[in-house]
């Protein structure tokens, strides 16, 4: 195969290349553009919500804990003394988490709407009011990896602020904002994951890792073919 031969294929692989990635690329350099000049921690929204503290004095717990773990058949891997309103409370982790009143050793009821719009508004940093406090059984993609139940308290401020909060314990265990929407986005078409937005290892992805690298080793070779081929011939 000769020179000429040569570069008519590398051209015709990175214009079929460049064609097939075009849009992609735009993605990948106008997404990864855009996640580098968010605030990590304004995705996250650590700017909008109060530090929250659930502790309280190991004296305040009454019920016996190893008592009730016998009772209720619990092999802990891990116990924390927390509070809900003004009761103390065991949050004990095993497959799952459980929550317990630490005065009569009975399960935790779920937190009425009252409740948790109260705790979402003192930990909001923000003054706008609460337009919407759900009780959720299927979470949106936003609220990922947490379960159902979960309580959604929304609010009317700029970014359009949503706290996920524990239905039982009240904690809370996510904030969503319109950065963190948009963040996300653009992840999603970075990575191209368009389902779960977790996965970067997918054949569709490392198609396109592979396609792009063909671009660029084809877009070298066609420089070097061209400078080549314009580098004057000395006479002897």
């Amino acid at each position: 195969m000769n020179w000429i031969t040569y570069y008519r294929w590398n051209r015709w692989l990175h214009k079929w290349a460049g064609l097939a990635l075009s849009l992609q690329l735009l993605f990948w350099i106008g997404g990864g553009t855009i996640m580098a000049s968010l605030d990590i921690d304004e995705v996250h929204g650590d700017h909008l919500r109060h530090p929250q503290s659930l502790q309280l004095a190991i004296a305040d717990y009454r019920y016996p804990l190893n008592a009730l773990l016998v009772e209720h058949g619990l092999n802990a891997k891990q116990v924390a003394f927390i509070s809900v309103g003004n009761e103390p409370v065991y949050k004990i982790v095993t497959d799952q988490v459980s929550y317990f009143s630490a005065v009569s050793g009975q399960p935790m009821p779920t937190l009425d709407k009252q409740y948790i719009t109260d705790t979402a508004r003192s930990l909001f940093t923000q003054t706008a009011d609460i337009t919407s406090a759900e009780l959720l059984q299927e979470l949106p993609m936003e609220a990922r990896p947490l379960r159902p139940p979960m309580w959604r308290v929304d609010f009317a401020d700029k970014d359009n602020t949503s706290f996920y909060l524990h239905p039982i314990s009240g904690e809370l265990q996510r904030v969503r904002s319109d950065i963190w929407r948009l963040f996300d986005f653009v992840w999603m078409l970075h990575i191209m994951d368009y389902d779960e937005r977790d996965d970067f290892n997918h054949p569709l992805l490392v198609a396109f890792a592979a396609s792009a690298l063909l671009f660029t080793l084809t877009g070298v070779m066609l420089l070097y073919q061209t400078l080549v081929a314009r580098r004057p011939v000395r006479k002897k």
